[in-house]
């Protein structure tokens, strides 16, 4: 099969505020790992399909992993241009993000792939992860020179970063590339937790995370496999955003229903229940990117 990979996430309008609405950031695919093959967009087309039926459901940020003929992780410039344009044409105004993770390329030139697409093809962000740090089975590759050179290619491109971090130390590195003029305006950040090589899935791992966030900035909120839904939860409760879907967690529930798709429905729910609203499309573009 060939083909891309994607992610979800979701905002609400406030990140600060728990009465105030919400954003959602939806990985719509694995980006590393082989899951069920019908469980998982992976074509252009399989992918363009599920963000709108995504979006319908109150998504709004959308972040894309590509895979090969042969299911490897890729950073294809054509899929990522033929997936965006599929997506621009059927759901235009939903947000996008590239992934330039070190684990789909082979060199620093794959990486960056993504971030030379222009018109419609453009993304509206690029995920910069801000650190080295293990996975069980691999290692995911930062060198301070080439989070650098990404940061410097995103403010080049006009594609707004992404910053995922691991560790709480990770967020000095922002404020380090802030301070050089490599970063600037408000931040956008996804702390990811539960990953077996990083911070745990708790309050009290989330807590110096928080405690290094500037004022400006909007947070998301990401729980790795099965601590998903806990992180899911203590997001919305705390006011931040959240990131889901099945880039980070394959399994949900373990039945065969599990989706992208039922992701998304599970955190409208839990928003609800918090008295989180939703932000619009429209909301999330601007409070994310300003316009």
């Amino acid at each position: 099969v060939s083909g891309p990979f994607v992610e979800i996430l979701k905002v609400f309008t406030d990140s600060h505020t728990m009465a105030h609405s919400m954003s959602k950031t939806t990985l719509l695919s694995r980006g590393i790992y082989t899951t069920p093959r019908d469980a998982n967009p992976v074509t252009p087309q399989e992918i363009a399909k599920t963000v709108k039926r995504c979006a319908l459901l109150g998504a709004q940020v959308f972040h894309l992993h590509m895979r090969d003929e042969a299911g490897a992780p890729t950073q294809d410039r054509k899929l990522f241009e033929e997936t965006i344009l599929l997506i621009r044409d059927t759901t235009p105004d939903v947000v996008l993000c590239v992934t330039t993770s070190s684990r789909a390329s082979k060199t620093f030139e794959d990486r960056i792939a993504p971030l030379n697409l222009s018109g419609q093809a453009k993304p509206d962000f690029a995920s910069l992860s801000l650190g080295s740090f293990n996975f069980p089975t691999s290692i995911s590759e930062n060198s301070p020179s080439e989070i650098e050179l990404l940061a410097l290619a995103m403010r080049e491109k006009g594609i707004a970063p992404e910053l995922e971090v691991f560790e709480p130390g990770m967020l000095t590195t922002a404020h380090t590339l802030r301070k050089r003029g490599l970063l600037s305006g408000r931040f956008v950040v996804n702390i990811l937790l539960g990953n077996n090589g990083t911070s745990a899935a708790t309050a009290q791992a989330l807590t110096p995370f928080l405690n290094q966030l500037p004022h400006d900035c909007d947070w998301g909120l990401a729980g790795i496999s099965r601590f998903q839904r806990k992180m899911m939860m203590l997001g919305i409760a705390l006011g931040g955003n959240i990131r889901i879907g099945m880039e980070d967690d394959p399994v949900g529930d373990s039945s065969e229903l599990w989706s992208n798709e039922k992701a998304v429905e599970l955190a409208v729910s839990m928003a609800g229940l918090a008295g989180r609203p939703l932000a619009t499309i429209d909301d999330a573009r601007a409070r994310l990117l300003g316009y």
